[in-house]
């Protein structure tokens, strides 16, 4: 009788530090997981992004002769105006993969950054457009991000 109360305490003893240690890992997780998003926060406000979101925004305010579609072909790939839409929405992309990973907190960029989203998509629609006719998987995960916020907006107000 005595073994079996050391057996139960062993395995109660065993059973409670795994609980605790499973704990203090997904604590972990956690913390690094909001972490991850702060610093990639930093990117979507650092002085490279924002001068491409300037460049972008002159490039659509001037009479240039080009619609946003334009700097999609290729003939215009080079050029700053093509290289900063590609920054943003390449930036974008890379957020919704570590989003999909678990990298960072959808939560926390959902709350921070769904207007932003929304805008970018709206000013770069038809850009995404031209450049799928040729490359169907560009920025599918931008495209899959907005539809995930848009839903989140919708079927749970307050996310």
């Amino acid at each position: 009788m005595l073994e079996l109360i050391k057996d139960f305490q062993t395995a109660l003893a065993l059973l409670l530090s795994t609980s605790i240690a499973w704990k203090a890992l997904k604590n972990n997780q956690k913390i690094a997981r909001q972490k991850n998003t702060i610093d990639a926060q930093k990117e979507l406000l650092g002085e490279e992004f924002l001068e491409d979101i300037r460049i972008l925004m002159e490039a659509l305010d001037n009479e240039r002769g080009y619609t946003i579609e334009e700097w999609a072909h290729g003939h215009n790939y080079y050029k700053p105006t093509s290289k900063s839409i590609r920054d943003i929405l390449n930036a974008w992309e890379r957020l919704a993969l570590g989003i999909e990973a678990g990298v960072y907190d959808q939560r926390m960029l959902f709350k921070t950054y769904k207007t932003t989203l929304y805008g970018i998509e709206e000013l770069t629609r038809q850009y995404r457009k031209e450049r799928q006719k040729t490359m169907p998987s560009a920025y599918t995960q931008f495209d899959d991000l907005v539809a995930t916020w848009k839903y989140l907006e919708r079927a749970h107000p307050g996310y």
